[in-house]
């Protein structure tokens, strides 16, 4: 606020008993402290035209309840392999940018990208193959939290390799039967 009346729209009411509303100065300092919220003093002064002075305050919190933006899905993924290590090829993400270069967007209203914080968390399930269902979580400043899912499918698609010759063998009998002895 920068006049009386726009000081009194705020709930307050402003009298002096020489100068009137209107020839009243309005101005204000203000002080910030603390985050989520950051809270901010503001304190308004209002003189008179002989420099007499009163002050109210205002304290306004500026919360941000926001979570990040995520938009789009991270493509499945299969990796050849045996068991739930073959899943960190590639290593999981660690930043935002690593985690976009997925095929996906992230987006904050007060945190930057750069100051995101990325985590993770794995859950795996069935067999041949095995699926990992790898949940990224993308924190802001203010601990708001939003989470995108990377669906690994572990498979060994890989047959048994057998090297050598078994040497053929001659066994007595009659007829087939003589093979399972």
């Amino acid at each position: 606020a920068t006049t009386t009346a726009q000081l009194e729209a705020l709930g307050i009411t402003i009298a002096d008993n020489c100068t009137a509303d209107a020839d009243l100065v309005v101005s204000h300092s203000d002080a910030a402290s603390g985050t989520c919220p950051l809270s901010i003093t503001r304190t308004y002064t209002v003189k008179d035209a002989c420099d007499n002075e009163a002050t109210v305050v205002h304290t306004i919190n500026v919360n941000d309840t926001t979570a990040p933006q995520i938009t789009g899905t991270i493509p499945e993924s299969t990796v050849e392999g045996c068991d739930a290590t073959a899943a960190n090829m590639p290593a999981p993400a660690t930043t935002t940018a690593q985690l976009e270069a997925l095929g996906i967007t992230i987006a904050d209203n007060c945190t930057a990208d750069a100051d995101l914080v990325v985590s993770h968390s794995d859950a795996a399930s069935g067999t041949c193959p095995l699926i990992i269902a790898r949940t990224y979580t993308v924190k802001d400043a203010c601990d708001n939290e939003a989470t995108v899912v990377h669906t690994i499918n572990v498979d060994d698609t890989t047959a048994p390799l057998i090297t050598g010759t078994i040497p053929e063998s001659t066994v007595e009998g009659c007829d087939a039967t003589a093979a399972n002895m």
